[in-house]
Parts: structure tokens; sequence; C-alpha cells
């Protein structure tokens, strides 16, 4: 955890270098490459990879618990609680009410109420890797990484199609915004005409997406509006903002933070 306004950093939960499942208070919790995280602003939800878990921690008490899996357990079961499996989720979204999660290895996108823990699929079919868009299971993904939402849509970064998809959580249609499946490349454009290259993190500010194209070392915007696509930072732009490997990324609305993972930096853009 950070202090935005000393830059102070202290650990929430868990022990550096000692991986493990077991919930309880600050130190006491384990992880096992903890990956995607979100906020409801009273808790932090945490998409474990390898324990195929998603955990909560309190804030306020550093208390971490399981909300839904099992530890070591791989599988793609809708259910409560424990009783739901998954398959290296990745990252993790909340419109306040639902976790969302990029169940990664399945190529499905998974939704937890919050309440009660039951674990659903809202798109796409354990087992089935493509590009289809569609309905529900009708749906393909081929490893869906980053996801966000505002409110009404999840959008998705699908790395391995170099896409960005858009799911009506209403209705569970699943619609191409950008980037067309199995066209690696950079341009910028509109919708399809765009490219992206193993683009990684997503966030929003309620108008426009940006996403961290991890293979183009770019950090690009999309219009929701129009689906037009322009990058705003990286080589293309400038050959003065270099980045290594963006990852992460998240906005306040004003400015754009985002981890350079081979740079080891925590970038921000104005």
């Amino acid at each position: 955890m950070m202090n935005l306004s000393t830059g102070m950093f202290s650990t929430l939960a868990g022990n550096r270098g000692n991986a493990g499942s077991m919930d309880g208070y600050g130190s006491a919790a384990r992880f096992h490459d903890p990956a995607g995280v979100t906020t409801d602003g009273v808790n932090v939800y945490v998409a474990d990879w390898s324990n195929n878990l998603i955990r909560k921690i309190v804030i306020a008490t550093g208390e971490t618990n399981t909300v839904a899996g099992s530890a070591g357990e791989v599988g793609s079961a809708d259910g409560v609680g424990a009783a739901a499996r998954f398959s290296s989720p990745n990252h993790i979204t909340t419109d306040g009410v639902s976790l969302y999660v990029t169940d990664s290895m399945n190529n499905t996108i998974r939704k937890i109420v919050i309440s009660t823990g039951e674990v659903s699929t809202v798109a796409g079919t354990a087992g089935l890797s493509g590009a289809t868009d569609g309905i529900g299971s009708v749906a393909r993904f081929n490893y869906p990484n980053g996801i966000t939402t505002d409110g009404q849509n999840l959008y998705i970064t699908e790395s391995k199609n170099h896409t960005i998809r858009k799911i009506v959580i209403s209705t569970g249609a699943v619609t191409t915004l950008a980037g067309k499946a199995g066209m690696e490349g950079s341009s910028d454009g509109v919708g399809v005409i765009s490219s992206f290259s193993y683009p990684d993190g997503i966030t929003t500010d309620g108008k426009n997406l940006y996403v961290s194209d991890a293979g183009n070392h770019e950090i690009r915007k999309i219009v929701i509006s129009t689906g037009v696509v322009s990058t705003i930072a990286g080589s293309n732009v400038s050959s003065l903002s270099f980045f290594g490997e963006p990852w992460g990324i998240t906005t306040n609305g004003t400015s754009i933070y985002f981890a350079d993972n081979n740079l080891n930096f925590i970038r921000k853009i104005n």
C-alpha cells in the first residue's frame, strides 16, 4: 500500500518471499503469484493466479479471506465460494456489486457476486479458444487478460488475439471493439482497422479506454463512443518516451499511471 501524499509504501497483506494460500491477518496471510487487484473502497480483491483463487483483503484490518476457488484446484466449475474452480485467474474489476475476472487459461470471463460468493461464467466456454463474437458461451476468447468496467460494460484486452473486446453486462453480448484477431501491429484507426501487440492492462475514465500495449511499448487510447484508437505515449509518439513493457494501468481521470514491467518503474502520464 502506498500513501500518495508521501510516496511511502507499506505491506497490507502477505509475507515477502513466502508463497502459500493461508487466510489470516496482515503478514500471516499467504499468496502465490497474485496478479490483478481492484477495490470497492472498503476491500481489496485479488486474483491469486497460481493458487487459482479470488481473495479479499479488508483494508481497515488487513484481514485476508478467500472469496472463491479452492487452493491448488484447477477447473472451470461455477458454484458458490470454494465449490467454484478457476484456471490462472489474471485480472479483476468490480462495479461494487460483483467482481469480474479474466479466467485466462479457461478463456472465459467470470462473475462473482460479492454478497454471496456465487460464481458464474459471463462469456466464453472453458477449454475452447477463438475470436468469435456472440452472446455468452457462444463467444470465444484467446487468453483474456486485462479487464475494466464502466458499470454497464466490461472491456477486456485479449493478449493472444491482439484485440480489445466489449461485453454488455446485462446481456452477455460480446463484440470486438478494436483490433482484428490474429493481426499483430501498431496501427491507429477505427475499430478493426487498428492493431495491437499483446495488449495487457486496461482502464477507463468513463469516456475513453487506456491500454498498455505491451508488445508495442506504447499506451493507446480508445474513444468508447466511436472506437477511434490513437497512440498517446511510447516510441511511435516520441523517441524520448521509451517504455520497456507496460502492464498494469489505471487512471484517476486526470493522470494515467502504469507499471513498466521490464524497466521496473511506475510511470505517470499527465
